[in-house]
C-alpha cells in the first residue's frame, strides 16, 4: 500500500503549517499503491506520494471546469529526510469520477469527455 508515503496525523499538520497552511483536523483518508489520502478539516484532500501525481495532470487539464476540485497547492516537499510530491485541493464529498465512469453509458461517457476535453 501506501507505507512509503504514510506519515502521521501530527506530522501532517506540522507540514502543512510549515508551508502556510493552518489544519484544524487531519484524518487518514484513502491509501493507494504509492498514494496516501489525508482529508484536511474536511474540505480538502492532501495526496502525498514519493512518485509523480497523476493526479496533478488530471486537476490541471479540468481546472477551469467550476465543479471540480481545484489544486491550493502543490510540488515537492522534504520531510523528515524524505522527498515527497504533494497535492492539496478541494475535498468533494461522492465518488470519484474515474471510479464512476465504467458504469455509465457511451453516450454519458462522451457528454462528459466532452465537458471536460
Amino acid at each position: 500500500m501506501g507505507r512509503d508515503t504514510f506519515l502521521t496525523v501530527g506530522s501532517i499538520a506540522e507540514m502543512l503549517r510549515a508551508r502556510g497552511f493552518s489544519a484544524g483536523a487531519v484524518e487518514l483518508y484513502r491509501e493507494n499503491g504509492p498514494v496516501t489520502t489525508y482529508l484536511i478539516d474536511g474540505h480538502y484532500i492532501l495526496k502525498l506520494s514519493t512518485h509523480a501525481l497523476s493526479e496533478q495532470i488530471k486537476q490541471e487539464r479540468v481546472k477551469s471546469l467550476r465543479l471540480a476540485p481545484q489544486i491550493h497547492a502543490s510540488g515537492t516537499l522534504a520531510f523528515s529526510g524524505r522527498e515527497y510530491r504533494y497535492a492539496l485541493l478541494d475535498y468533494v464529498p461522492g465518488e470519484e469520477l474515474w471510479s464512476a465512469l465504467p458504469r455509465l453509458t457511451v453516450r454519458e461517457q462522451c457528454t462528459i469527455g466532452g465537458d471536460i476535453a
